[in-house]
């Protein structure tokens, strides 16, 4: 059993401070967080990493980038030996302790990975999938009238787009934009081709 220097369990610090953060009992899980950072900072920052998505989730879709940045800031202030790295451990706590909640994330995986790995569930590819940029969709002649009319749907758009129409039609009067990228890949693969030519004639010789 894994214990700090004060005595508490490490693993029961852990679920602590989470359970703390999940009730919004922000002092508690301070305290909790600067027990388990005393002890070991590298774990405490994973929990906190871990809570940003398991119970934060899209309820505040910010929280990992804010842990992240703060994570960064402490990091910083350490290693110039800084007592302000505490100000970036207790904002975090903070943050999460305070955020809107939601547990979906987690939920959603439990779901998703619990029907494929315990009931081998497997889903049929839907018709919509198979557009012009698939072999089945060009097999069914599928062209960007049926890319806009299907493959582009998006729900919950926020706002209305004006280009969609030119867009649409400019698609399907030249059938597509030209990559700048195709020719710079055909001569990098020529450049390939000759080094393995030359390098082959080499160990012939």
């Amino acid at each position: 059993m894994s214990q700090t220097p004060r005595g508490y369990d490490i693993y029961e610090l852990l679920s602590a401070l989470q359970k703390d953060i999940r009730r919004g009992k922000e002092y508690q899980a301070v305290f909790w967080a600067a027990e388990l950072e005393s002890f070991n900072p590298s774990m405490f920052w994973n929990r906190l990493r871990v809570i940003a998505s398991e119970d934060i989730g899209i309820a505040n879709s910010l929280a990992p980038l804010i842990i992240d940045v703060l994570e960064k800031e402490y990091n910083s202030a350490k290693e110039r030996g800084n007592d302000s790295y505490r100000l970036f451990l207790v904002h975090a706590v903070l943050f999460l302790a305070r955020s809107r909640k939601s547990r979906i994330v987690d939920d959603l995986l439990n779901v998703v990975y619990g029907e494929i790995q315990l009931e081998d569930k497997k889903l049929p590819i839907p018709d919509y999938a198979l557009d012009m940029h698939t072999h089945r969709g060009r097999k069914l002649g599928r062209s960007y009238e049926h890319f806009f009319s299907e493959g582009c749907k998006l729900k919950n758009e926020p706002f209305e787009n004006p280009y969609t129409e030119k867009a649409k039609a400019m698609l399907i009067k030249y059938g597509g934009l030209k990559s700048p990228f195709k020719k710079e890949k055909k001569i990098i693969q020529k450049k390939v081709v000759q080094k393995h030519l030359v390098e082959t004639s080499m160990l012939i010789e």
